[in-house]
C-alpha cells in the first residue's frame, strides 16, 4: 500500500473495515515464518492505530503493558542523546514488555501517516506459555535489527566532516526510499541527524548549510529533497 496516495481519513476507514485481510496481508509480507496462532494473537487481540507525523506513540517510563507492530511508515525513538530508526515489520516497546520493564525509549511517527498494531504484553506471554517458538520469528527481527543499526552506526562514525551526514542521508534514503520528488519519506530535524551522525548540533547544521550551498539538497523545514543522487552509490 502506497500511504502517499490515501487521505488520512480514508486510510482509517480502510484498515478498519478490512481489518483482518490487511493484516493477514501485512503479516504475509512482514512476517511470513509466522505461525498461525501468531496470526491469530495478531488478528484477536490486535488494534488498529493511526498516528500522523509528530504524533508521540510510546513515552519513556510508561508502563509496558502494550507493544507496537509497525506495519507501514516511519517511526523514531529517542533517549538520552541516541536516535532509532524503525520501518515497517520493526517492534517497538517490545524488549521492554519482554523484561516486564517500562518503556524504554519516547517514540514519534515520522511519516506523513504510519501504521501500526497495538499488542497487549498479556496476550504475548499467553501465546509464550502456550507455544513458545511461535514469537522466534519476532526475536529474529529484533536480533536482525540491532545488528544492521550497529552496522550502520559504524559505517556513519567512521566518514569525516561532512561526509558523516551524506552517510546519514544515505542510510535514512536506503531505509524508507524517497517520494517521486527524491524526497525523503520521513522528517528528521536538525538535531535528529546529529544523534544520528554522532556529532554536535553546531557541526551538523554546518554541514547541512554546506551540503544545500553546493546544491546537494534543498531543506523545507524538516523535510529534505535530495536535488543530487551520486552519494547514494556509496558504501562504507
Amino acid at each position: 500500500m502506497d500511504l502517499d496516495k490515501f487521505s488520512f481519513v480514508t486510510l482509517f476507514k480502510l484498515v478498519m473495515k478490512e481489518k483482518e485481510v490487511y493484516l493477514k496481508s501485512a503479516f504475509g509480507e512482514l512476517l511470513p515464518g509466522g505461525s498461525h496462532k501468531l496470526l491469530n494473537y495478531f488478528i484477536t487481540r490486535g488494534q488498529i492505530r493511526i498516528y500522523k507525523a509528530g504524533d508521540q506513540i510510546l513515552e519513556t517510563g510508561q508502563p509496558s503493558d502494550h507493544f507496537f507492530w509497525l506495519i507501514e511508515g516511519g517511526v523514531k525513538s529517542r533517549r538520552n542523546g541516541e536516535l532509532l530508526l524503525h520501518k515497517k515489520g520493526d517492534f517497538l516497546g517490545l524488549a521492554a514488555v519482554l523484561q516486564k520493564i517500562p518503556i524504554l525509549y519516547d517514540y514519534y511517527c515520522i511519516s506523513d501517516v504510519s501504521v501500526l498494531l497495538e499488542l497487549p504484553s498479556d496476550g504475548l506471554f499467553e501465546l509464550l506459555g502456550d507455544e513458545p517458538q511461535a514469537i522466534f520469528p519476532i526475536m529474529q527481527i529484533l536480533f536482525k535489527k540491532a545488528e544492521l543499526t550497529e552496522n550502520n552506526g559504524v559505517q556513519i562514525m567512521q566518514a569525516d566532516s561532512e561526509e558523516k551526514l551524506l552517510r546519514a542521508l544515505q542510510y535514512v534514503a536506503k531505509k524508507y526510499g524517497l517520494s517521486d520528488e527524491n524526497t525523503l519519506k520521513v522528517e528528521l530535524s536538525g538535531d535528529d541527524l546529529a544523534m544520528l551522525c554522532g556529532t554536535s548540533r553546531t557541526s551538523t547544521y554546518r554541514w547541512l548549510k554546506l551540503i544545500e550551498e553546493k546544491g546537494i539538497i534543498k531543506r523545507q523545514g524538516s523535510k529534505i529533497q535530495l536535488l543530487s543522487l551520486n552519494f547514494l552509490g556509496k558504501s562504507g
